[in-house]
């Protein structure tokens, strides 16, 4: 941490005997080379002031600031260029930290303001002069005019403070002086109790950041100032937990370097996380064992973080699936916080969190490790957090890099639940404001995710069409249906277009003895089944069906109505198509399983079935390396008026359909060769929707005028041109299962080499 030096002169007790508070001439001239900002000026007043100021002079790079209408916590500033005037957002990235497009991150736009008059930087020019308005508010500063309340304060001088912070004429207590640093910064630096408890009486901004980046409570610690680390948490509501930008330490990381131990001792009596990590991967533990700080060592070695006040039942959905977490987030209105957490279907023991946000649902992988012979929880380089209780309570205080804090749970029954803060103390410092954000994206970015060794890019042996393989015990039952008392039903995986989807367990007769078999069931409202009879009839079809890659239908269960299918436990090809991009290969992995499902299709194909609803949604994943198709002829089963009831919006999936389905109802394996090309392009364009945004009425007209999905940026010419003769509006034209089958099992060798 950098040393800054307060010097000490008697100008503040001279000035303000003087005049009863301030040379106020000083202060307004430095004001003044910063007065360029204009509040919630419009863009159209905005480029009137700037026409007016320059008299018809073309005067390239004068520019004014103002306020964002767009984003309250963003700024703009218009420039003017060649007689016209140009906006730019100025972006509010984390704590004081401001950027405009993709120009350098700064801290302060004063400072960005300075750069930019030195070098355009991506401006279309350099500026110059600006219109006067407002000097700019001291929270968007960098720095300052050192002012009294400064100078007293350095000074340590008690009654010079009271009667400054008292005066009308007293300066924003927020202010910085010439090195960057508020009167609360100085007075932790100086080491000041009885200023500092002054001071938070006029309620500061206990977590502001100086010019290295550091809060009053990162200095009180580097000072070892354990009376004011205590008075800046419980009086002054500061955040135990922020990072300093410039050395990537958090407060406990400070304490532990220097060996201040009864610093870390009132730090963790204050509920400060005891393992934050450096953007390196440092805990505070590591630095002290380095140093050799036994006292400090102890002291994190022996902490046990308190109980919390949530429990996992409240947000806990372990079984289900992406879909499922966005159809029932959706359900709840996308509620701002709103968040659940689900198993992650391919590392044991780590989760996905999806959080509601602007309307929008992000996800993040939380990841476990063992840190010193103890399981830890944490997301990208956050916290290691001692069980996901305790991961839920760190961030319901803080966002801390996520896009917002953890609100309400979601539980198993749907029901929406606030999460309970620890205690009033732990209420008093929350902050809704994120420090150093990560990029929040709906696909999942799995920074310490376990490396997968890249594949070659030759092909790899695709087989032929595979011999059908049992993949699960057989029901002796001497018929199709068994009883739900054999059944146990588990969490809830997803939910399909005809009910829910549930995980349960099967017991089945194996000899004498009697084994249990993980299942799939698939539990159908009775409003959904058009004829009972109609449904057993189609079921017991399915029944007979049995191919590698066609996942298997065990039984029926008759009450209540429900499928009992082989769980095929890695979910969905979509999820993982979205969640894992960098996981995936263009010329093995989606090669590999278009080839398994055309061969599932050329499989349902010879046996008479048609599938209606091939989709990538619609495809599970046993592993890497083996798909499997589902949900096949479950339209017919249950009757096509009431197969998509349950969808989102009561939408039939138009986009996947062919032109004969959609204006005559007319299904056939021509069809499902439509809905196969339509599969390709999400595979190729890694789980994008098609048509994007479009009705079902506008993608009905964009085929009618001979358009197509367009080719995605990782296609081959060769997959792109298959999927166009699958959208063939004649269906003579169109490809079949058997020539997909000789392409993408022949062909394809000899055109990706």
């Amino acid at each position: 941490m950098k040393r800054t030096d307060f010097k000490r002169t008697p100008s503040s007790t001279f000035l303000l005997d003087a005049d009863d508070g301030f040379d106020e001439v000083s202060y307004v001239e430095a004001d003044r080379s910063v007065a360029f900002y204009h509040f919630n000026l419009s863009r159209e007043k905005a480029e009137e002031l700037l026409f007016q100021s320059n008299q018809g002079e073309n005067l390239n790079g004068k520019f004014l600031v103002r306020k964002s209408r767009n984003n309250p916590s963003d700024e703009v500033i218009s420039i003017v260029l060649d007689k016209n005037v140009l906006h730019f957002q100025i972006r509010h990235k984390f704590d004081n930290c401001f950027q405009i497009d993709d120009g350098p991150i700064m801290q302060g736009i004063d400072n960005i303001i300075k750069h930019h008059k030195e070098k355009k930087d991506g401006l279309p020019c350099t500026l110059t002069d600006f219109v006067r308005g407002h000097p700019l508010p001291d929270t968007l500063r960098y720095q300052g005019q050192t002012n009294l309340l400064h100078m007293a304060v350095a000074e340590r001088n008690k009654v010079c403070v009271i009667k400054i912070l008292n005066s009308p004429k007293c300066p924003n207590i927020n202010s910085r002086n010439a090195d960057g640093d508020t009167a609360l910064h100085i007075a932790c630096h100086t080491g000041d109790e009885a200023i500092v408890k002054i001071l938070l009486k006029h309620a500061p901004q206990t977590n502001i950041k100086n010019q290295h980046k550091c809060t009053p409570l990162q200095l009180a610690c580097h000072h070892k100032h354990c009376d004011i680390i205590s008075e800046l948490i419980v009086n002054g509501c500061c955040d135990p937990h922020v990072r300093c930008n410039f050395t990537g330490f958090y407060p406990l990381h400070e304490a532990a370097k220097l060996g201040h131990h009864k610093c870390i001792k009132v730090l963790l009596q204050n509920y400060c996380p005891p393992f934050p990590r450096t953007l390196t991967g440092e805990t505070p533990l590591d630095i002290a064992s380095e140093r050799n700080h036994t006292k400090c060592i102890k002291l994190l070695e022996n902490y046990t973080q308190p109980a919390t006040k949530t429990d996992s039942k409240y947000w806990l959905h372990p079984e289900l699936q992406r879909q499922g977490v966005i159809t029932l987030l959706k359900r709840q209105g996308l509620i701002e916080g709103m968040f659940l957490i689900r198993k992650n279907k391919w590392h044991e023991d780590w989760f996905v969190i999806s959080i509601c946000h602007n309307s929008h649902i992000f996800h993040y992988a939380i990841q476990k490790c063992e840190y010193r012979k103890k399981d830890v929880y944490f997301i990208d380089n956050g916290p290691y957090l001692s069980s996901l209780e305790h991961l839920v309570h760190h961030y319901n205080i803080r966002p801390d890099g996520l896009p917002c804090r953890l609100k309400i749970g979601l539980a198993i029954g749907e029901s929406p639940y606030p999460i309970p803060l620890l205690n009033s103390f732990v209420a008093s410092i929350i902050t809704d404001l994120p420090e150093s954000p990560r990029s929040p994206a709906p696909a999942i970015n799995f920074p310490n995710a376990v490396k997968i060794s890249a594949p070659t890019r030759t092909p790899p042996p695709v087989p032929s069409l595979p011999s059908p393989q049992p993949s699960v015990p057989a029901v002796d039952e001497g018929h199709s249906f068994i009883s739900i008392d054999r059944i146990k039903l588990g969490g809830l995986v997803g939910e399909g277009e005809f009910g829910k989807i549930l995980k349960g367990t099967l017991t089945v007769t194996e000899g004498k003895k009697n084994k249990k078999i993980t299942v799939a069931l698939k539990y159908f409202t009775e409003d959904i089944v058009n004829c009972h009879a109609d449904f057993y009839r189609e079921a017991k079809i399915m029944l007979d069906l049995n191919h590698v890659c066609i996942t298997k239908l065990i039984g029926i269960c008759k009450n209540p109505l429900m499928l009992v299918e082989e769980f095929i436990s890695k979910g969905s090809m979509l999820d993982f198509l979205i969640d894992y991009p960098s996981k995936i290969d263009v010329n093995t992995d989606l090669i590999l399983w278009a080839s398994q499902i055309v061969a599932g299709m050329l499989y349902l194909e010879s046996r008479k079935m048609v599938h209606r609803d091939l989709a990538a949604r619609n495809i599970l994943l046993e592993s890497k390396k083996q798909i499997k198709i589902t949900d096949f002829g479950l339209s017919r089963a249950v009757g096509e008026k009431h197969y998509y009831r349950a969808t989102t919006g009561g939408k039939w999936p138009i986009k996947w359909y062919a032109m004969e389905s959609v204006k005559y109802g007319h299904f056939s394996h021509a069809s499902d060769v439509w809905s196969f090309g339509v599969t390709l392009w999400e595979m190729f364009s890694f789980g994008q929707m098609p048509y994007e945004n479009m009705m079902g009425v506008e993608v009905i007209q964009f085929l009618e005028n001979g358009q197509r999905l367009a080719q995605p940026k990782k296609c081959p010419d060769a997959i792109y041109k298959t999927m166009e003769d699958c959208w063939k509006i004649d269906i003579k034209e169109r490809l079949t299962f058997t020539k997909l089958h000789k392409f993408f099992t022949e062909d394809i060798k000899h055109i990706l080499k």
